[in-house]
């Protein structure tokens, strides 16, 4: 026997004493020790991958959980199974690995011996069960993307346009916008609908980009089939994918405080269909959905199958029973309740489903062939709805996409829940957002509460916005009284599942100051503050661009230049005070490739105050003033006044936007008062050009330099 921490293993030597193919077959009412058990007893349908999940009613004894042949596992064609036996890491699962598949069709029985003892001293009763392996199971499942479906940017970059950004919610929105399945890319924006980051794989769809409650950031490689998550970085720190033979499905990926994963899959099987409906085919393909509840080991610790639950003909009236290809649930969201249960969203049902954590038993099912609830103030079925969510008030949150022949449009819809008698349960519709004119998205769709009480949707696979020859309405944003306070579109059927808005910042580069405020300004006057960038990885960065639109804004530092590991650089922004009023802007700070782009981002904030300009017999000033040029735009020529506290060397120059000298209009030592000089440029183009004095004060012997921007235009 070996250990290591909480997983314990060994080699099982396996005695087959007897079994009962349809059964629980155990002695007085040793049921009543176990609260969970998969796969469930007499399922069908099962993955010959499988592992075997036992959960008594109290935790194990683990000095008592290893002795050899208290577990016995018999395939009625492969025999005897031999694994490894592991401890979940919350303690309460005994979970069997078996070393070898199973053979496809066959019957497992599977008994637990008596004599496991429990931490509180009771020893367990014996218990034996079987379940049977599926005839024809496929590890790349059927299901394909079917749901799917300024700065310089690459060129299959999608254009976004913001329609509406009145006072929206704080924090960036985090999308994965697809066309087919072959091109997306991950993004994080600002509400001005410019990038953060962005990340795309040549040739590949990566979908469903999700910012998780422990900071990650996780996303669908289609490619791969597994989900990816990424640090603050935005490096590859981990993956999560299916167990027991499974193929993972895209739709949801659940990361919880206990570092446990919940993910879907599409489970494809042969069903002979014409002995559940008239016409059936005998050889369907019908697909099933599975819960998956993954531990910090990656042990599958919990499981949960249609197949045990839903019966086919669950499905609405739009799923045709008759055909050779059939999808009867399609779960797309999974959520845990405050009481720790689970909640599913089955689209093909139009049902939400709440699950018994404990023993994987129905607590009760919201809407579909099978509603259990009276639905108050709500005249509309939910129909093939996403993103089931339970709100911190206990109410549910959810994106009904509204399909059906006589109704075409969806809506975000918020239902309070009555369950305190599970004979009398009511679901009243407590709010509501549907768009003016009607919005539909036939497929995909999320809906998302935000701390301010504002709501951000997601339309997924939205209609064409009016008047337009190519945008999508992607993301509206509303107030709980329904006003838009954000909406954005997206050109061209780039669709994306689902959309979040988080605060977010990465720490690949960080910057000492969040804000670099330059505080009151006097109108005509410039001032630079610097600040500390900070490569925090163990490479070297180039930063490669800016990205601001505030003008009265500079940064002096040009890029490219390289961030060394672990380093930190100083960097300069010039403020330049050209009237009264308040100047707030967003310096992105970038290092892109063809491929990815990441930006650092710093607020940069100033007040001016406007100045009576300084009248020419003026000959005391007490400090170095720069005035703006007159006229300013110019043509052809502009002039520049200054003041002079003091007997000074001055030098007035002249540089373009790449920081290069064009001229020196002067240079020499200038007496106390004020000083103009004229420009008249020659042989140069239109644009913004910058002059910059240098004084050296020769009694006071300070040196100042300021900086002003003006515009040339021929």
């Amino acid at each position: 026997m070996f250990k290591n921490k909480d997983r314990y293993f060994y080699l099982i030597t396996i005695l087959f004493f007897s079994f009962n193919f349809t059964t629980i077959a155990q002695p007085s009412n040793s049921n009543t020790d176990y609260i969970y058990i998969s796969p469930v007893p007499n399922s069908r349908f099962v993955s010959p991958y499988t592992n075997i999940i036992i959960t008594p009613k109290s935790s194990f004894n683990k000095t008592q959980l290893f002795n050899k042949n208290r577990i016995e596992v018999y395939g009625a064609k492969s025999g005897i199974h031999n694994g490894e036996i592991i401890l979940s890491d919350n303690g309460k699962n005994i979970i069997f690995k078996p070393f070898n598949s199973f053979s496809l069709g066959e019957m497992v029985t599977v008994t637990l011996l008596k004599g496991f003892r429990l931490e509180n001293g009771n020893a367990l009763g014996r218990l034996q069960y079987s379940f049977k392996i599926s005839k024809d199971f496929k590890r790349n499942v059927l299901h394909k993307l079917k749901d799917i479906g300024a700065p310089s940017l690459p060129g299959d970059f999608p254009k976004i346009r913001i329609g509406i950004s009145n006072n929206p919610s704080e924090g960036y929105l985090f999308l994965a916008p697809a066309k087919g399945n072959t091109l997306s890319y991950l993004m994080i924006l600002n509400n001005s609908g410019i990038p953060i980051f962005y990340r795309k794989k040549p040739n590949v769809a990566l979908v469903y980009f999700k910012p998780q409650p422990n900071g990650l950031l996780t996303y669908y490689d289609t490619e791969k089939n597994f989900f990816y998550a990424l640090d603050s970085s935005y490096a590859v720190v981990d993956s999560f994918m299916a167990g027991n033979g499974y193929s993972t499905d895209f739709h949801e990926l659940l990361l919880t405080p206990n570092k446990h994963a919940y993910l879907i899959i599409y489970d494809v099987q042969k069903v002979r269909m014409d002995t559940v409906v008239a016409g059936g085919v005998d050889t369907a393909n019908v697909v099933g959905s599975i819960i998956q509840e993954i531990d910090s080991n990656k042990n599958v610790v919990w499981q949960w199958r249609s197949w045990d639950h839903f019966n086919i003909t669950d499905a609405n009236d739009f799923v045709d029973l008759t055909r050779p290809n059939i999808e009867y649930a399609h779960t797309n969201s999974i959520e845990i309740d405050k009481d720790g249960n689970i909640i599913i969203s089955s689209k093909r049902m139009d049902e939400i489903t709440k699950i018994d954590k404990t023993t994987g038993n129905i607590i009760w099912r919201l809407g579909g062939k099978k509603n259990q609830f009276v639905f108050n103030n709500d005249n509309f079925p939910i129909l093939q709805q996403h993103d089931a969510r339970i709100l911190s008030n206990g109410n549910l949150l959810l994106f009904d996409n509204g399909l059906a022949p006589n109704r075409v449009f969806s809506r975000a819809l918020e239902y309070k829940l009555n369950t305190g008698d599970i004979t009398k349960l009511n679901a009243d519709k407590v709010w509501e957002f549907r768009n003016t004119p009607d919005e539909f998205s036939r497929v995909m769709g999320s809906v998302q509460r935000l701390p301010d009480g504002n709501t951000i949707i997601g339309w997924g696979s939205s209609s064409k916005a009016p008047n337009t020859s190519d945008d999508f309405r992607t993301i509206t944003e509303v107030t709980p009284n329904g006003k838009k306070t954000f909406e954005m579109f997206i050109e061209n059927q780039n669709y994306s599942y689902q959309v979040f808005r988080k605060p977010w910042r990465t720490n690949l580069f960080t910057s000492e100051k969040d804000t670099l405020d330059f505080g009151i300004v006097n109108e005509g006057d410039s001032t630079i503050m610097s600040f500390n960038l900070r490569n925090n990885s163990s490479k070297d960065i180039t930063i490669t661009s800016y990205y601001f639109t505030d003008s009265t804004f500079l940064p002096l530092t040009q890029p490219p230049f390289l961030l060394k590991k672990n380093v930190s650089k100083s960097i300069s922004v010039q403020y330049n005070s050209q009237d009264s009023k308040t100047h707030i802007d967003t310096l992105l700070i970038r290092t892109e490739t063809g491929t990815e782009m990441i930006a650092q981002y710093v607020i940069l904030k100033a007040d001016s105050n406007t100045v009576t300009s300084v009248n020419e017999s003026f000959i005391a000033p007490e400090n170095f003033v720069l005035f703006q040029n007159y006229p300013n735009p110019f043509n052809p020529s502009t002039t520049i006044k200054y003041s002079l506290p003091e007997r000074s060397n001055v030098v007035i120059s002249i540089f373009n936007v790449l920081g290069e000298r064009i001229v020196r209009l002067k240079d020499g030592v200038e007496d106390r008062g004020n000083h103009r000089v004229n420009w008249q440029p020659k042989n140069i183009s239109s644009g913004f050009y910058f002059y910059k004095a240098e004084i050296n004060l020769l009694n006071s012997k300070k040196r100042i330099s300021q900086t002003k921007k003006m515009l040339f235009i021929k």
